[in-house]
């Protein structure tokens, strides 16, 4: 949630959407949530940039911070296959941000759902989603928050926590994460992430159960033809 908010913060700097999707994972919550990975690919070589970015660095990474303060190279240094891949043509397509996977590394999908009974929940984490929530609001944006599907499920996770922040605002957790049309081998590329195929099912759902019902919305309340 540390880097979903920031990364909110960020794009509110120089920019207001209309609307924001936040796709919610079952963990972002967890004590043992990690997104290190997230900031050494994504902020770091906005550290220059963007002073939201650069204040959230030296607050949460002051080492990365300051490696990165000083080295061009560090900013970069988990993307340089990434980078040169995009650059020569190779490898993952992206396609305006959207990257398709094709194929699926699974077979089948048994049932796995992890007994994690030593499940706790980091109260910052909890807060910094209210805040995302809460700032989003301020900013007149709408927020559709989204847990997509998956071959994994945990026994216990962040959606009742959720729901129960979103509640306070009139708002409803989107939970997909079970989601039966989709509940099929072929339709992912890993337990985790669904394939093409998958996404295009998905995202056809997502737009004809949230997205058509909210424009509905807009124009009978604005009274537009």
């Amino acid at each position: 949630m540390t880097f979903y908010l920031t990364l909110l913060n960020s794009i509110l700097s120089y920019h207001t959407p209309k609307v924001v999707v936040l796709d919610l994972n079952q963990n972002d919550f967890s004590l043992e949530d990690n997104k290190s990975e997230k900031i050494n690919s994504v902020l770091l070589p906005y550290i220059d940039i963007n002073t939201t970015v650069r204040k959230y660095l030296f607050k949460e990474e002051p080492v990365k911070a300051w490696m990165a303060n000083f080295s061009m190279l560090y900013r970069y240094n988990s993307l340089p296959a990434s980078i040169l891949q995009h650059h020569i043509g190779i490898g993952q397509k992206n396609y305006k941000g959207y990257e398709p996977l094709k194929g699926s590394k699974i077979a089948d999908i048994p049932k796995d759902v992890r007994n994690n009974n030593d499940y706790k929940e980091d109260e910052l984490l909890v807060q910094k989603f209210d805040s995302f929530i809460k700032t989003a609001l301020k900013k007149g944006i709408k927020v559709l928050v989204i847990i997509s599907p998956s071959l994994n499920h945990m026994k216990y996770n962040c959606k009742k926590t959720a729901s129960q922040i979103l509640a306070n605002y009139n708002m409803q957790l989107y939970d997909y994460s079970e989601y039966k049309p989709t509940m099929r081998s072929d339709l992912f590329y890993d337990r985790t992430h669904m394939n093409n195929s998958g996404a295009e099912l998905f995202t056809q759902e997502i737009l004809t159960t949230i997205i058509s019902p909210l424009e509905n919305q807009y124009l009978v309340n604005t009274g537009s033809n």
